[in-house]
């Protein structure tokens, strides 16, 4: 595992839960303690997404338990009973340098490329960026795991993170694996608008 951070602070750190129904619930959070520690007190019982600012430019949520359940890949399903929160964080990510191409192969300028993780739903794992005049695209600091890379002539802002959205376009994204500081690479060919 990587080193921390030499300026990096717990204290520096909040932690927010999101509501996933549309009940007028305002987002919740907590600034977490020197010692790791943080309380969100007064929680609805509502299912929520967790998120975590203040990790800097290198950092990134690990795993996450609610009680015994995943607390990331899945939606945290606050109930009448009071469950310890543990989120796991880390310092090592990764890189993906890749080529955009068109059917006749040639480099495709402008292509909007995404990382989309493989397994659970956190949406905090999708990366996007555009492809460079040579169809050169790098996406940095990617939590290790498996994701697929895709590149879209054209796609509304977001629809990549919509699981629908993505299902029948699955076949043409590239499977990468993304180890601790470790760089990979990828060529896909751009997905054409309709």
């Amino acid at each position: 595992s990587a080193a921390v951070p030499t300026r990096f602070a717990m204290d520096q750190l909040r932690v927010t839960l999101s509501g996933v129904e549309d009940l007028p619930i305002p987002n919740l959070n907590a600034q977490v303690n020197s010692d790791g520690t943080f309380v969100i007190p007064n929680v609805p019982i509502a299912e929520y997404r967790v998120a975590m600012g203040g990790l800097g430019a290198s950092g990134y949520m690990i795993a996450g338990r609610y009680g015994s359940e995943d607390a990331l890949n899945n939606t945290l399903k606050v109930s009448d009973q009071e469950l310890p929160l543990q989120l796991q964080i880390g310092f090592s990510p990764g890189r993906i340098d890749a080529v955009v191409k068109d059917a006749r192969d040639q480099a495709f300028p402008g292509a909007t490329c995404v990382l989309v993780p493989i397994a659970g739903n956190r949406t905090d794992l999708f990366k996007s960026s555009t492809a460079d005049q040579a169809g050169n695209c790098s996406l940095g600091n990617i939590a290790p795991g498996d994701y697929r890379f895709f590149a879209w002539e054209d796609i509304p802002q977001g629809a990549y993170m919509d699981p629908d959205y993505i299902k029948p376009y699955e076949a043409k994204g590239r499977a990468v694996h993304i180890d601790k500081n470790g760089a990979s690479s990828a060529q896909a060919q751009v997905i054409p608008a309709k």
